[in-house]
């Protein structure tokens, strides 16, 4: 039996707590105001409390001689309807295990106690890719409009199975933004996997892997293997913008219909399916170089995650918060005027994840109290990435050009193997060699057959 003690600000504002948590009988609870947790001693609590601070700061709760609580590190924290980000991470900060947002939602709240549980009693507890092991969009720390708006669009669609389609840069946090989707859904205790659209084509392609190098982590059982786990939960799939109109129709036919055969083992039922991009594909749509049935497929909800640049107001509060994830390790407690006046002005082209990788680097490098401008790389410092890149006028190539490129990638991804190449094309294997021909491509290697050309 859990034991479990709900700290309310006030008589009755854990109500709603207590009722969802009836439907676990082995949780036993108690619950106590937080003005008579003070005369409770702490050795007779249970090990774990759901606190409700009402205006209470951490401060005003731990390590004073007056303070109910000796520490937050088993204490999970209930927040009002609109979490101000300052104010979650000042409670994690703190020590505590989590924060959630009122109303509490069941499924989330019984997630968080078993996570917490497992881990007070040394167990492995629910995977979690966060660094910081929190799960739930307050993660996602922002003070921009835009992004706010963003998240409360994907909130509503953590409400939902149907397909979502992120778009945005190279690291602005499109993965963890559908895997904070994922988790606040009905489906949050089940698997989340990742796989890019080349390799699920190369697995309705070639099923059984008999041209693949058994080593390698792409080989078509390997990815059966990650994928039986998506049963039930979220299959999140990646560079949709860099298939061919064939691919798209194949990929559309076979894997999102499910219409390929004897081979309807190949993906698991009951799934629900995320998209993400590096662009947006509307205008490639309207211009019929994209599949609008495959988009619209994928896109019954499309989401723009902003870069970085365009949420300038959120670079301090990311910069500090990766100060304080490094501050068991490091020395440093704060960021100069200079150095934050840098990071603020930087461009940041791959977002999110360029400016994590920046403050880890200039930490490593400090070795006073403050991050100094001079600990910053020296791009950063000089600005380069903010001047406008110049204007240049695009190379313009013909269709045959473009064709004959593509041919000759695909050639050399499969090493020759023409059965393979063509399957990728989208062409029969004849249709493949009049292009090796037509397109003059010098020695085409062999096929798995170790034939040559005729």
């Amino acid at each position: 039996m859990r034991k479990l003690l709900l700290v309310e600000s006030e008589p009755g504002s854990l109500r709603a707590c207590t009722e969802q948590l009836r439907a676990y009988p082995d949780i036993e609870t108690g619950c106590v105001t937080l003005t008579d947790l003070g005369s409770t001693p702490e050795a007779s609590r249970p090990r774990l409390l759901l606190l409700e601070p009402g205006s209470s700061t951490p401060d005003e709760l731990v390590a004073s001689e007056t303070g109910p609580l000796s520490s937050l590190d088993r204490v999970v924290v209930v927040g009002g309807s609109q979490l101000d980000p300052v104010w979650v991470h000042s409670w994690l900060r703190a020590g505590a295990y989590d924060v959630l947002q009122s109303p509490v939602d069941p499924h989330e709240l019984a997630q968080t106690l078993d996570r917490a549980w497992s881990h007070m009693e040394g167990r492995a507890a629910i995977p979690s890719t966060s660094g910081a092991d929190r799960v739930g969009f307050h993660r996602l720390l922002t003070h921009c409009a835009v992004y706010r708006r963003l998240l409360d669009r994907a909130r509503s669609c953590s409400a939902h199975d149907g397909p979502v389609l992120i778009w945005g840069e190279p690291g602005t946090g499109k993965d963890t933004l559908a895997e904070c989707m994922h988790q606040a859904s009905s489906r949050g205790h089940r698997a989340f996997v990742r796989v890019t659209a080349p390799e699920l084509l190369e697995l309705l392609s070639n099923p059984m892997g008999r041209d693949s190098s058994a080593m390698s982590p792409h080989h078509p059982r390997l990815l059966r293997e990650r994928l039986a786990v998506a049963q039930g939960g979220t299959l999140m799939i990646s560079q949709l913008e860099d298939l061919s109109v064939p691919t798209q129709a194949k990929l559309l036919r076979s894997a999102l219909h499910r219409r390929f055969g004897s081979a309807t083992d190949l993906l698991p039922r009951g799934m629900r399916v995320m998209a993400s991009m590096r662009r947006s594909l509307a205008a490639d749509v309207r211009r019929g170089v994209y599949r609008a049935d495959l988009y619209h497929h994928l896109g019954l909800e499309v989401l723009h995650v902003p870069p970085l640049r365009e949420r300038r107001e959120d670079i301090e509060l990311l910069a500090l918060h990766a100060l304080n994830a490094w501050s068991s390790s490091r020395p440093v407690g704060s960021i100069s005027t200079e150095a934050m006046h840098h990071l603020s002005s930087y461009d940041y082209p791959c977002n999110v994840s360029e400016l994590e990788t920046i403050m880890e680097l200039a930490l490593r490098t400090e070795r006073s109290d403050t991050l100094s401008a001079s600990s910053l790389p020296s791009h950063v410092r000089q600005g380069a990435a903010a001047e406008a890149p110049a204007q240049t006028s695009p190379v313009w190539r013909t269709l045959e050009e473009v064709q004959a490129d593509y041919t000759r990638q695909v050639l050399e991804h499969t090493r020759g193997n023409r059965s393979q190449a063509a399957r990728i094309l989208g062409i029969s294997r004849t249709g493949l060699l009049c292009k090796i021909r037509r397109y003059g491509i010098n020695n085409p290697p062999r096929d798995d057959g170790g034939k040559q050309q005729r």
